[in-house]
C-alpha cells in the first residue's frame, strides 16, 4: 500500500482510515505514533477527567479552565455571573478541550467537542443526573450544557516495542 504524507516527516498509511501518523525519529521531530480516536472513545475519555478547557470565540477568543461532567453525550459545567457566562450569552457556539498527557513517556491524547451551550435551570435535589461539583468557592448557580456537534481526538503513544526513555542528560 501507498504512503500519503500529511505533514514534513510523518507518513500514514494510504490504505484507508487508520488515521495511524508514525514520525521520523530524525532531528527536531518526536518518534511517537499519532493516531485519531473514535467518537465513544473519544466520550469515554472526556467522562473519566473532571478538568476541560471552555474555549469561545471572539476578538481575542477566550480559554476557561473548567471543571465539569459528561451527561450522556453532554458536557455539563456550573459556573458564576461574570466574563464566562457572558461570553457563552454572546456567542452559542464553543469548543471544549480535555486532555491527558505524560511528559515523561511523551504519550497522551486530546479530545475537542464543538457544539452549542445553553444555560439550564437546575433545582437543588436529587436529580438522579451527574451533576458538576465546583472546585473554588462562591456560589455556581449558572449551569451550561454544551451538546456536541463534533467530536474528535487523537492519541500520541510509543511505536510498539518502544519503552520510551532517554537516558540521563
Amino acid at each position: 500500500m501507498g504512503q500519503r504524507s500529511n505533514r514534513v516527516g510523518a507518513t500514514a498509511d494510504a490504505s484507508g482510515d487508520s488515521g495511524t501518523w508514525q514520525t521520523h525519529g530524525s532531528a527536531g521531530q518526536g518518534s511517537g505514533v499519532l493516531e485519531e480516536i473514535g467518537e465513544a472513545e473519544c466520550m469515554a475519555l472526556m467522562a473519566g477527567q473532571r478538568v476541560g478547557r471552555l474555549i469561545v470565540s471572539g476578538s481575542p477568543p477566550q480559554i476557561f479552565p473548567v471543571n465539569y461532567v459528561v451527561d450522556g453525550s453532554a458536557v455539563v459545567l456550573r459556573t458564576a455571573a461574570g466574563s464566562k457566562l457572558d461570553a457563552v450569552r454572546h456567542d452559542a457556539l464553543v469548543t471544549f478541550e480535555v486532555d491527558s498527557i505524560d511528559p515523561v513517556s511523551e504519550t497522551g491524547w486530546s479530545v475537542v467537542a464543538t457544539g452549542t451551550v445553553r444555560e439550564e435551570v437546575h433545582l437543588y435535589g436529587g436529580s438522579g443526573r451527574a451533576q458538576p461539583r465546583p472546585w473554588s468557592t462562591g456560589i455556581r448557580a449558572y449551569w451550561l450544557r454544551i451538546e456536541p456537534m463534533t467530536v474528535t481526538g487523537r492519541r500520541l503513544h510509543r511505536p510498539v516495542g518502544d519503552v520510551g526513555g532517554r537516558g540521563y542528560l
